[in-house]
């Protein structure tokens, strides 16, 4: 724990659950930003214990998050303020669903987007497939910490993505034929959030495909009901509508600026 890995696009940093939520306690004390709901949602929502303070404070260390005298690095400070609050935000959810229940798992991404870089957070839960729905039965207790431009926002959100190019056409398979043999679905969403003007509404964009011998886009029902369709969409698709999706996110921001600026 604690060592980067430098990738072409990303740097990746892995630490524990307990060093992780350590490093956005920390955070929340450091900064004057009135975001301290923010934090504490979002560490909730990770599921932060507390590991032994000694162990976790080596590992703090190791990694380079604080000094050797305890001190928050200020490149720390600024992620978990971008991965908690950031205006620009999107995440995936990538659920396996194989014959062996023991190798099924949830891998959850979520990335902050601002100033042209972003912060990106990864963890993984097992699961069980039941008839009442997915139900978490082990949390890992590891995140990894992606650091990268905006440019490499997809390459952040997709790096846990199963290998899509591998997938191959084929046209007479059947919806229901897709739902039973799929590996995996993936969930995609993309949200933007303005500061100003008060009271605005986040932009939202949800989608989710299943992956079998071809990627196929899942329709929701009305009124957000459960999938009732599937449909057969290239290989590229997710890109495709993250992209747009990152557009429009962008666009409702500027937006809401521009409305600020008048009002």
């Amino acid at each position: 724990m604690g060592e980067i890995r430098a990738g072409s696009r990303l740097n990746i940093v892995e630490i524990s659950g307990f060093a992780w939520a350590e490093t956005v306690r920390r955070a929340a004390e450091a900064m004057d930003s009135g975001a301290e709901a923010d934090f504490a949602a979002y560490q909730d929502s990770l599921q932060a214990q507390v590991g032994d303070s000694q162990e976790t404070g080596d590992e703090l260390r190791r990694a380079g998050i604080v000094d050797a005298h305890g001190v928050m690095s200020p490149q720390w400070i600024l992620a978990v303020h971008l991965a908690a609050s950031a205006p620009l935000k999107a995440s995936t959810v990538v659920q396996s669903n194989h014959a062996v229940p023991s190798v099924n798992e949830s891998v959850h991404t979520e990335i902050g987007l601002a100033g042209g870089r972003g912060v990106g957070i990864s963890y993984r839960r097992r699961i069980s497939h039941q008839a009442n729905g997915v139900v978490v039965t082990e949390v890992r207790n590891a995140v990894e910490v992606s650091f990268f431009l905006e440019e490499d926002a997809w390459a952040a959100v997709s790096r846990h993505f199963p290998d899509l190019r591998r997938l191959e056409p084929l046209p007479e398979a059947t919806p229901g034929e897709t739902a039973a043999n799929a590996t995996c679905t993936i969930h995609l969403d993309v949200s933007a959030r303005p500061a100003f003007p008060a009271g605005s509404r986040p932009y939202i964009s949800r989608r989710v495909w299943a992956v079998a011998d071809q990627l196929y886009a899942a329709e929701a029902g009305p009124g957000g009901e459960a999938a009732t369709s599937l449909t057969a969409v290239p290989a590229t698709d997710i890109a495709r509508e993250f992209a747009w999706s990152l557009l429009g996110a962008r666009e409702y921001l500027g937006s809401a600026a521009e409305r600020s600026v008048s009002a």
